[in-house]
């Protein structure tokens, strides 16, 4: 909404990098005075970008009135695939339509539009052609996050660990192996211990 309450301004420039305001432009009306008839450009400016940050994709379609001036018609980013031509090499969108053939019965199908037919913004995020859905964005983030910390409770979890190892020559029974682990933890255990120097006898 913020966004849909700035003011929009046009201008052309000169070959010497000159501004020219201009007031008179089918473009400047469908941003300024409405998308269309049943679409202010405020409500239409908003939509596109709550989709803009959802979808990372936000898409109109181009046409014009009986009067040849310019309208745009907002098209739902869940209806609309992206293809790339494999003879001309260029992008074209396929737009689902849904017609009610009767309250129990409804018709699909996919209508073909080309690039210069479609406004396409496409968010930050993205391959260029694409923006990348956020939500699958931050879905996959998850799964990562998630994988990471089953892994690592698992690794310690199973993981057998040790520190530092004693020798001796000769055996030692229980008592003496507890107490001479109890006196090397309270000697070199703990940060404020580290990096001290161990004099090893035999």
């Amino acid at each position: 909404e913020d966004v849909a309450k700035l003011p929009v301004r046009m201008y052309t420039s000169n070959t010497e990098g000159k501004k020219k305001p201009i007031y008179n432009n089918s473009l400047l009306s469908v941003m300024t005075k409405g998308f269309n008839d049943e679409t202010d450009s405020m409500t239409g400016i908003a939509t596109l970008m709550q989709w803009l940050l959802t979808y990372q994709n936000a898409y109109c379609e181009i046409a014009k009135n009986s009067a040849g001036q310019m309208q745009w018609f907002l098209i739902n980013p869940s209806r609309v695939q992206v293809h790339r031509d494999q003879h001309t090499g260029k992008l074209y969108y396929t737009v689902e339509s849904t017609t009610d053939l009767d309250r129990q019965q409804k018709k699909t199908r996919n209508i073909r539009m080309e690039e210069s037919e479609i406004l396409h913004l496409k968010g930050a995020i993205g391959n260029g052609v694409l923006g990348y859905n956020m939500a699958e964005v931050a879905g996959q983030s998850l799964g990562i996050s998630m994988a990471a910390q089953n892994f690592t409770s698992s690794f310690f979890g199973n993981n057998l660990s040790i520190g530092a190892t004693l020798e001796t020559p000769r055996a030692l029974d229980a008592d003496v192996k507890q107490a001479i682990r109890k006196e090397w933890k309270k000697e070199f255990g703990g940060s404020g211990n580290s990096g001290g120097m161990a004099i090893l006898d035999r």
